[in-house]
Formats: structure tokens, C-alpha cells, sequence
């Protein structure tokens, strides 16, 4: 994946897609509202396993409290998600 795309859909969930498809498909979903842990461990996983270093962001992203993620638990999802390592 090299152009991925972070935003926020209308169920509430983060979703990442790729941008170098024509489609734009869809290649995450995670509900960080309803399982933060499972969703920050598949999310760095993710980040990892594709070799992401950067996100393009949505604008739902910078106003994520009127999509409905709360903007403090996002920023801690995200800085927790590109720190995460397993003990």
C-alpha cells in the first residue's frame, strides 16, 4: 500500500483505504469506540505488516467529535498505534 487514506465512516468506525486503486477499496475498518484494544492491535498491526509511516487524512479526522469519535480517545488511538509494541 503506498498512498492510504484515514477517515471516519458513517457507522462511527476508522477505515483506511488505498488510494492507488481505482476503487478506493476499503482495506481496514476498526471500532475504536466499541473495542479500543482489539482495534489498536489490529490497526498497528496493519501499520506494521504495510510499512506505513504516513497517513492522508480525511477531514472527519480534524473534526472526529462530529463524526462520532470522541478527538481525545482518537489522537491517543492513533499516538498509541504507531508506538505499540508487544510484551
Amino acid at each position: 500500500m503506498i498512498r492510504p487514506f484515514l477517515s471516519i465512516n458513517s457507522n462511527e468506525n476508522l477505515t483506511v483505504r488505498n488510494l492507488d486503486t481505482d476503487a478506493h477499496d476499503v482495506v481496514l475498518e476498526v471500532d475504536i469506540n466499541s473495542d479500543y484494544d482489539g482495534s489498536l492491535r489490529k490497526f498497528a498491526t496493519f501499520v506494521r505488516e504495510n510499512n506505513i509511516n504516513s497517513l492522508t487524512c480525511s477531514s472527519s479526522i480534524d473534526f472526529s467529535d462530529e463524526y462520532g469519535i470522541d478527538a481525545v480517545m482518537l489522537n491517543s488511538f492513533l499516538d498509541s498505534a504507531w508506538n505499540y509494541e508487544v510484551i
